[in-house]
């Protein structure tokens, strides 16, 4: 895979997992205007039970949309290979797989200022 290629892609697996996010923090909503709708619920409730939806799926939705304006650095480098692992076993294989492969190739590493794989480093 060129880097090109894998550059065009990571976009878009972000862009989708972004969009994936977006659908938990409005699964997030719909829980709380559901326990703020139920007399036997209340505030308490709603916060227990909608609040990790809208925290982990705004951070993680705002974190995706971020990825392709991010500097091209080594840290970024490494960010970008957590959140395609974590893609990968989880929320969007078909699309963080192939991603992850071509992420992991030597030009894209050269290019984010990381050693060529086999380097040592």
């Amino acid at each position: 895979m060129t880097e090109a290629l894998t550059l065009r892609l990571r976009t878009g697996w972000a862009v989708c997992t972004a969009l994936l996010y977006l659908g938990i923090v409005a699964g997030g909503v719909w829980i709380v205007q559901h326990a703020l709708s139920t007399p036997s619920m209340g505030v308490p409730a709603a916060l227990f039970m909608g609040g990790p939806p809208l925290l982990v799926g705004g951070a993680m939705a705002a974190l995706h949309l971020a990825l392709p304006f991010l500097p091209e650095r080594p840290g970024t480098w490494w960010l970008h290979a957590g959140l395609l692992g974590l893609s990968a076993v989880g929320s969007c294989p078909p699309l963080a797989i192939p991603v992850l492969v071509g992420w992991l190739s030597d030009p894209v590493r050269l290019r984010f200022g990381r050693p060529a794989a086999g380097s040592g480093g």
